[in-house]
């Protein structure tokens, strides 16, 4: 996002009292047909992601993944590697000996990742640069499993999911929305206030709430709920697990600041091996995710735009 649109969008989040929508029924959370980026089968050889599977404990393959630039960064968990894939599909090795929870870009063709309470960067020649522990300095536990992320606000701050499900900076100051003197900056995070009640709040440093958006539930209710960030326009981005029945679905969806929804994705939701993030969202609003089946993980693409 550009530093004039990142401004205009934390000055209209400042101008905002309270946004609390009650939203009209929209048509449900449909199915597109997504683009493949990558796709890998199980495997030793150089070129195949690894795959523990042994009976009767959890499937460990890819973690996490991130996109940036077209590119896919890959936590090949059990080869202790990070694999960088670009858009011709041609793979190679960012990083070795390394086994992070999570990871996001850095901006600069290098990538942050999340080694227990460590957040360090590694440069787009594989060096590693910066490291910030996240604990206990920071005051909040974090998630572990499924919701562990890093990820950027529109100014390319790094942020951390705390278990309380709020988005902290490795950098003090600093908050999901950025900061400016001519606004309040504004803190954004899920808040469930009831079982099927479920908001994205943004809320003030000193806790005043300026922004609640209700999460539109289409069938069954929400179980995990997690905030995934904005796109270059200021549309925020949800995943949510809908439980219905013996079916637990997956959604990605988008909003406006004001609490419309564009868009409401069903992705595939059956997963062979254990997998922390599932999504990412890139700043033209497209959603991708890594899945992994039997045969060996694929990376998708849903373009941005669309509309639920």
């Amino acid at each position: 996002m550009q530093p004039s649109m990142a401004k205009s969008l934390r000055r209209s989040f400042g101008a905002v009292l309270l946004v609390l929508i009650s939203l009209v029924p929209l048509q449900q959370a449909r199915a597109e047909e997504p683009e493949v980026v990558f796709s890998s089968t199980w495997g030793e050889k150089s070129g195949d992601i690894g795959l523990i599977n042994v009976p009767e404990h959890e499937k460990v393959g890819p973690l996490s993944f991130c996109i940036e630039d077209g590119n896919v960064y890959l936590l090949d968990t059990v080869n202790e590697r990070i694999l960088q894939i670009d858009p011709q599909g041609h793979k190679t090795v960012l990083a070795e000996s390394i086994v992070p929870s999570a990871i996001c870009p850095d901006g600069e063709g290098g990538v942050w990742v999340r080694v227990g309470n460590t957040i360090q960067q590694i440069n787009a020649k594989g060096e590693f640069q910066t490291a910030k522990s996240i604990s206990p300095s920071n005051g909040k536990p974090t998630i572990e499993g499924y919701g562990v992320e890093l990820m950027k606000d529109p100014e390319g701050a790094v942020h951390f999911r705390a278990l309380d499900q709020s988005n902290v900076s490795i950098d003090e100051g600093k908050s999901l929305s950025g900061s400016s003197e001519e606004s309040e900056t504004l803190h954004y995070f899920v808040k469930r206030l009831s079982g099927t009640d479920v908001r994205l709040l943004g809320e003030t440093e000193d806790g005043k709430v300026l922004v609640s958006i209700p999460i539109q539930i289409d069938n069954g209710y929400p179980g995990a709920v997690l905030f995934k960030g904005f796109d270059s326009s200021g549309n925020l981005y949800v995943e949510m697990e809908c439980v219905e029945k013996e079916n637990i679905a997956l959604e990605v969806h988008s909003y406006t600041p004001g609490g419309e929804r564009l868009r409401a994705l069903r992705l595939f939701n059956a997963y062979f091996s254990t997998v922390y993030k599932k999504t990412d969202i890139t700043p033209d609003g497209s959603v991708y995710q890594m899945k992994t089946t039997p045969d060996g993980v694929e990376v998708l693409c849903y373009k941005g735009g669309g509309e639920s």
